[in-house]
């Protein structure tokens, strides 16, 4: 067998049938050889995200390094005033002064667990003595702030991070203490407790701070303290759940995951902490370009005639017509001051000599500034995702157009809380609750008795959590519309109230009853005084 006869043989799957017809010698060409049929191969090989090879670069499989995000994110927020333009609109609009509980036990689940007769006042009951607690003190391991500012704090901290929720019992109440996610690391150096041999002894690993299982559930958390004169830090193990209780106690919170498979959270600002130290330096050096430029007011520029002599050499002097040492005594400086505003604020005609022109130093950067800034601005706020007119609070556009921007806002305000609330109101709650029905301050028949089954908890303490909805742009128009959703039976009287900002529906009845009563008793007694008055007239008649 022939070498060419190899080759046809080896290749033979991927080449096309000669075509069934002779080309005749004066029409062959190297132009279209690719359509004669004789050697076309298929080639194959592994699509990597490249149309053209090399036009991606390298691939890095990136690792994020939780401690310096964390803390180029603080730097930034400290520092840079896009940052706290965009990320205070965030937490005040996500957060603000806080959620408002509704109860909403969940009736029918309790009857499928046998327990039929909920009290009328239990949501009454809970709702009152809730919002007690949670705007006091005590909500607070350290006793400084109540539940809505440890929220708000919470928040901020998982938007630069992570940060450590932990309940303690204090004096019988639930507390909350928060841990900086900076203070939460591996215990390597920590030898007199040997927590890396205590948690391999029992199968566990623990990676960036946290213990874990074989499942990769948090089994315990390790917290850093560094007491004044030591040179290594201590650690304090905190488990996740309760001994007793089995009921979790302590979990990490942040808003933002690389992978699924992360231990810890990174900063909402990590794709562009660059671009927002480029930004802030574009800003300083325009301002710095701008002042500078100011203190020249103008030039004089000479032409090829010029004589190139000095406009200026005859121009009255700061010293008014003497020479003046440079003064050291604070008034002779504030005399010499006020004699150069004199000298130069005065109006003044300056003869120009041949062939020379002032000019005032004239710059395009300012005036492209504010169209390039809020060019780069929207992209920075697309990335956290928050509208930039939400950010600035500058709604310039038609009625539509803003309230789309505020509707597609409150979307994703309303995401974020809902991704809040079970990782710290909803528990708190719960464990509140808990201990309210142990110390018989709330009646829930049933609860105690069935204190371990999932079902009969949850369902006691199914509760919704509301935050500030957003301002109205034609608040005419937004209660027309709640107004016809109501009549048509799509919300209810309480719903209504919500969307409007309108406060709780139930106490405004309440409230307004007892204006109806008093109006009425107003109204009543003038009467009488009227009539009183009508018979001490008749009577002196």
């Amino acid at each position: 067998m022939g070498l060419r006869q190899k080759i046809s043989d080896a290749w033979n799957w991927v080449i096309e049938p000669p075509l069934n017809r002779v080309v005749p010698k004066s029409s062959h060409s190297n132009t279209h050889e690719a359509y004669r049929g004789d050697w076309i191969p298929i080639k194959s090989g592994n699509f990597n995200g490249e149309k053209t090879p090399g036009e991606l670069g390298n691939v890095y499989d990136l690792k994020p390094s939780y401690r310096l995000l964390r803390l180029r994110a603080y730097e930034a927020e400290l520092t840079n005033d896009v940052i706290s333009i965009i990320s205070g609109k965030f937490f005040k609009w996500v957060i603000g002064t806080g959620l408002k509980i509704q109860s909403e036990p969940n009736e029918k689940a309790l009857k499928t667990e046998k327990i039929l007769n909920i009290p009328e006042d239990f949501r009454d009951n809970v709702e009152s003595r809730f919002d007690i607690y949670s705007n006091s003190t005590k909500c607070d391991y350290k006793d400084a702030e109540n539940l809505h500012e440890i929220a708000l704090q919470a928040f901020k901290t998982g938007f630069n991070g992570d940060v450590l929720i932990i309940f303690r019992v204090k004096d019988g109440w639930p507390t909350i203490q928060l841990v900086d996610g900076e203070h939460v690391k591996t215990p390597f150096f920590d030898d007199k407790n040997e927590w890396l041999k205590k948690a391999k002894k029992v199968k566990n690993v623990i990676r960036n701070g946290i213990e874990m299982d074989s499942s990769g559930r948090h089994v315990a958390y390790y917290v850093a303290t560094l007491k004044e004169g030591d040179i290594l830090e201590t650690f304090e193990r905190i488990p996740a759940k309760g001994k007793a209780t089995g009921r979790k106690m302590a979990w990490l919170f942040g808003l933002k995951k690389h992978r699924m498979d992360n231990d810890r959270y990174i900063p909402m600002t990590t794709a562009i902490l660059e671009k927002l130290g480029k930004l802030d330096r574009y800003t300083e050096a325009t301002v710095g370009s701008a002042e500078e430029r100011a203190k020249i007011p103008f030039s004089v520029e000479h032409n090829q005639d010029s004589t190139g002599e000095n406009p200026f050499k005859s121009t009255i002097s700061a010293g008014l017509g003497r020479n003046a040492a440079p003064e050291t005594d604070g008034y002779e400086l504030g005399q010499k001051t006020a004699a150069n505003i004199s000298a130069t604020t005065g109006k003044q005609v300056f003869n120009m000599p041949k062939g020379a022109q002032l000019k005032a130093l004239y710059s395009q950067n300012e005036i492209q500034y504010e169209s390039f800034w809020k060019a780069i601005f929207k992209t920075l706020c697309a990335a956290v995702e928050i509208p930039p007119e939400v950010a600035l609070q500058e709604y310039n556009s038609n009625y539509s157009a803003s309230r789309a921007a505020i509707g597609g806002w409150e979307f994703i305000a309303n995401f974020y809380r809902e991704k809040f609330i079970p990782k710290l109101y909803q528990p708190f709650y719960q464990l509140w609750l808990h201990t309210e029905i142990l110390k018989g301050n709330i009646n829930a028949p049933g609860y105690l008795q069935n204190s371990t089954n999932f079902m009969v908890i949850e369902a006691y303490s199914k509760a919704r959590f509301i935050g500030s909805k957003m301002p109205h742009i034609d608040p005419v128009k937004e209660v027309k519309a709640v107004v016809e959703m109501r009549n048509e039976g799509f919300i209810s009287n309480e719903m209504a109230a919500e969307k409007l900002n309108a406060g709780d529906w139930h106490e405004t009845q309440v409230k307004l009853k007892k204006e109806e009563s008093l109006k009425a008793s107003n109204t009543t007694s003038k009467k009488s005084e009227e009539k009183k008055e009508l018979k001490l007239v008749a009577n002196e008649k």
